[in-house]
């Protein structure tokens, strides 16, 4: 499984895509003070199903129902909602058919905006996951979201009542929709991930 994910990062690092940027500051350099947010662009393998869902894992140990290889038309992701992102309870399986890899979904229209104070954590956390090698970039921090279970592939959605904190947020669909990014402990890693958003319920009028 690590040959996989060495796949998925060569890929990002063969697409460079970052960005920082200070609030109401044109584009700098990669240069810049690290009180900047970074923006990073480059395309992303995510782990979305047919119906545009990311299937994700909410807790250490969750059983989750598995689905097939995953074919998905277009990149668009469903699911934006109050205080996070709709998941689906389930895994993907995810392959290797000659040299190709197969399952996870290259979304080219996300982006993800880590925020100047957190970008030096983001780096070592990634650098601890993969290696010293791998560049901080929008696919390693996917990638560092991105939880195994044999060949099966799910997105870490951090809980309400674990020890996340936010360190920047997503967009979707080409800027349309924003959701945090958070980083907290699953399993034994300090690991990327998202957040679980849930309906608030319209009030109810009396006549």
């Amino acid at each position: 499984m690590k040959k996989l994910i060495t796949i998925l990062l060569v890929i990002a690092i063969l697409i460079p895509g970052i960005a920082l940027a200070c609030e109401d500051v044109p584009v700098l350099t990669a240069k810049s003070t690290n009180s900047c947010n970074v923006m990073f662009d480059d395309p992303a393998w995510w782990p979305l199903t047919e119906d545009h869902i990311l299937a994700g894992i909410k807790d250490y140990g969750e059983k989750l129902e598995r689905e097939g290889v995953q074919n998905v038309s277009g990149m668009y992701v469903a699911g934006p909602i109050e205080h996070g992102w709709m998941r689906t309870k389930k895994e993907i399986r995810v392959t290797n058919v000659n040299g190709k890899t197969i399952g996870l979904t290259l979304l080219k229209n996300t982006t993800i905006m880590i925020y100047g104070e957190y970008v030096e954590l983001a780096r070592e956390v990634v650098h601890e996951l993969f290696g010293e090698d791998v560049e901080l970039s929008q696919n390693s921090i996917v990638a560092g979201a991105t939880w195994w279970n044999c060949d099966y592939a799910s997105l870490i959605f951090h809980p309400s009542y674990s020890d996340r904190f936010e360190i920047g947020y997503a967009t979707m669909n080409n800027g349309e929709d924003r959701t945090p990014v958070y980083l907290g402990h699953f399993g034994d890693d300090l690991r990327f991930g998202f957040a679980c958003g849930w309906w608030i319920p319209e009030p109810e009028t009396r006549l």
